[in-house]
């Protein structure tokens, strides 16, 4: 499955869900600790989001973050494989007679979890990329205010481009 069909599929469970309260996007925004914008962003699949914001919306709309993310499939598969799993020769006949479906099951539990793997690491390093850059533009400004150096030192020293430097500091470049 790919990123942008899960998101979409998760927003559309998320409007789904909202519509079926009565709720505005405006009301679960309000109720999530969120923007309404990211309640827009996210029931129209064009932005993912983070587990604790992921969790606040399932909480506003009562339901599980596995309805959420998988439609409830991750659940009822780990239901099933339980109730399969308690008696062994059951097991066995049924992994003789449904081979294939169980592997798929099995597949697409794992396909979701790479999905979310996945999305939840570019997450994480977006928001280290931004982190780090944020500290270079601050390093920048302080040694700017001090007045002491170049252009070129101040860049050196906080690891921006002298181009980026130039523009902190108010610099037309031609």
């Amino acid at each position: 499955m790919n990123v942008e069909l899960y998101l979409k599929e998760m927003g559309q469970r998320i409007m789904e869900r909202r519509k079926k309260l009565g709720l505005t996007q405006e009301a679960l925004a309000e109720m999530s600790e969120l923007t309404t914008q990211f309640v827009s962003y996210a029931e129209s699949g064009k932005r993912g989001m983070r587990p604790e914001n992921l969790m606040k919306v399932a909480a506003a709309l009562g339901v599980s973050t596995d309805y959420l993310l998988t439609g409830g499939r991750t659940r009822k598969a780990i239901k099933e494989t339980i109730r399969i799993c308690k008696d062994k020769n059951v097991l066995k006949e049924y992994l003789e007679s449904r081979e294939q479906e169980v592997l798929d099951m099995l597949m697409e539990l794992y396909d979701q979890a790479e999905v979310m793997s996945s999305y939840l690491e570019s997450e994480r390093y977006e928001a280290a990329q931004e982190a780090e850059n944020a500290t270079k533009i601050e390093t920048a400004k302080r040694l700017l205010r001090m007045g002491k150096l170049s252009i070129e030192d101040v860049a050196a020293g906080s690891g921006l481009t002298v181009k980026e430097v130039e523009e902190l500091a108010g610099l037309q470049t031609v």
